[in-house]
């Protein structure tokens, strides 16, 4: 847990393939330890691996790994849920999880799609940033150049959003103003999910609406949907190693 409470999205995990002393029944004598090949649900395979002269050597001895991710921590923790304890029925806010940094993540629905982008790479490349209406808040302020702060959760622009695009739709795309954009359906035929919750809202339930809608992180609004905060993936994860672990 330790690495994916520190924000590393993806762990490359090697294993060895066993070979079987005894008679098999097919006779080939070999089994992967996990179940399935590359196209295992629960994880992927990458054959011989490149470039392994610089790991240790039991590493190198490995004949394939499998990328276990955040994702793939949160299901597990999810599917034993009943053995983590009290935590998991805090909120969000006894567990102090809400980041106030709203400069950093949510963008005006009337910005740009390419302003937007270039905002998001010049802040250590964000992936995702909350779509808000400001013109819903009374307390809305613009942050660091066009960086909105607070206003209504209207949306949420996401590096996965492009995936699929040819490079024309891109160009064309970049002149949108951003809640035009997320309005459209992209990628994968539909827009990313709107996911929220309220600062009282346990933890458990989080985790659940999240895994469930496919994103990696879960807006955090008050009761007029207006933008306060989010707790990711990593913020869960942390949470949970520190209740379990002591750390």
């Amino acid at each position: 847990m330790g690495p994916l409470s520190k924000g590393v999205h993806r762990l490359l995990v090697p294993f060895q393939e066993v070979q079987e002393t005894s008679e098999s029944v097919d006779g080939k004598g070999a089994e992967r330890p996990f179940g399935g090949g590359s196209g295992d649900r629960g994880g992927e395979t990458s054959e011989n691996a490149a470039s392994t002269s610089s790991l240790p050597k039991d590493v190198q001895a490995c004949s394939a790994f499998r990328i276990f991710t955040q994702t793939d921590m949160m299901r597990f923790l999810v599917r034993h849920i009943d053995v983590l304890g009290p935590i998991v029925s805090c909120s969000i806010d006894d567990l102090d999880l809400l980041h106030p940094s709203l400069s950093v993540l949510a963008v005006p629905a009337s910005m740009t799609v390419k302003d937007a982008l270039r905002m998001m790479r010049s802040h250590g490349g964000v992936n995702a940033v909350a779509v808000v209406d400001p013109a819903d808040s009374g307390e809305h302020e613009v942050g660091p150049p066009g960086w909105s702060r607070g206003g209504k959760l209207v949306g949420t622009l996401s590096a996965s959003d492009f995936r699929g695009l040819d490079p024309k739709a891109i160009q064309e795309m970049h002149v949108m103003p951003v809640m035009e954009f997320v309005s459209r359906t992209c990628g994968s035929g539909v827009p990313l999910p709107l996911v929220s919750c309220r600062p009282t809202t346990p933890l458990a339930t989080v985790m659940a609406e999240a895994l469930i809608a496919e994103v990696h992180r879960v807006w955090v609004t008050d009761e007029e949907s207006r933008l306060l905060g989010v707790v990711t993936f990593t913020d869960m994860i942390r949470a949970i190693k520190k209740e379990l672990l002591g750390d």
